[in-house]
């Protein structure tokens, strides 16, 4: 960092960052000048995710668990992201 507006300068797209961002405004806006009914609105969406999702999601994390050790315990485990001669950017 050379200046101090070096800091402010970030390498964002605007099509990843905008749509969640708009979101993220609205459900705030919403949670503030309608408290009530956002809360009654997360706790319905919270219960339906629980209810259809639920065995699903327990069973795709305990698979995620299984693939990492795999992976892990495997000769895929020795491979280096950025190849050999990779180093990390912390120590």
């Amino acid at each position: 960092m050379n200046s101090k507006n070096d800091f402010f300068k970030f390498n964002i797209r605007p099509i990843v960052f905008w749509p969640p961002f708009a979101l993220l405004i609205l459900a705030v806006g919403f949670s503030l000048f309608y408290p009530e009914l956002f809360l009654s609105s997360i706790l319905g969406i919270q219960k339906a995710i629980l209810i259809n999702f639920s065995l699903g999601f327990s069973w795709l994390s305990f698979g995620m668990t299984i693939l990492t050790f795999v992976v892990f315990l495997s000769p895929l485990g020795k491979y280096r992201i950025g190849g050999k001669d990779a180093k990390p950017r912390l120590n």
